[in-house]
């Protein structure tokens, strides 16, 4: 089983911790965690935070990471939503399905994948959308 974790760049990883670490510890033994990256830049906060937890708990992960040219950064999404079987994403209050985060929630729904998108709401982790396909 393949998972993409995506989170918004101006999300505090603080608020979102303890639940994304519930989610990957949920995860079947046999899953790989995909992560996004730049091509040339370092992971974000979220993408290392998601790392690390992926390490603590002997989880895989794949950097999945651009090509060359304009909008690569947007087929690479694609290409990541395709490989995944579901999508967890997290948000930050003011940018619920915003950005390329949002990106991959569109992609995914439009790919008729499991996909679940939460974000801290005055300070607990809710569930802000949904897809499980039938």
């Amino acid at each position: 089983m393949k998972v993409v974790f995506v989170g918004s760049h101006t999300l505090d990883v603080a608020e979102i911790a303890t639940h994304a670490l519930r989610q990957m510890a949920a995860l079947p033994p046999e899953a790989v965690i995909l992560l996004r990256r730049g091509r040339k830049t370092p992971p974000g906060q979220f993408e290392r935070f998601i790392l690390s937890m992926a390490d603590s708990l002997g989880i895989d992960v794949e950097w999945k990471m651009p090509g060359t040219g304009r909008g690569s950064a947007f087929v690479r999404d694609v290409e990541m939503v395709k490989e995944a079987d579901a999508v967890i994403a997290y948000f930050n209050e003011a940018n619920l399905m915003a950005g390329g985060t949002g990106h991959v929630v569109d992609k995914a729904i439009d790919s008729d994948k499991p996909v679940f998108a939460y974000g801290p709401l005055d300070g607990v982790v809710e569930r802000v959308g949904e897809l499980e396909p039938a």
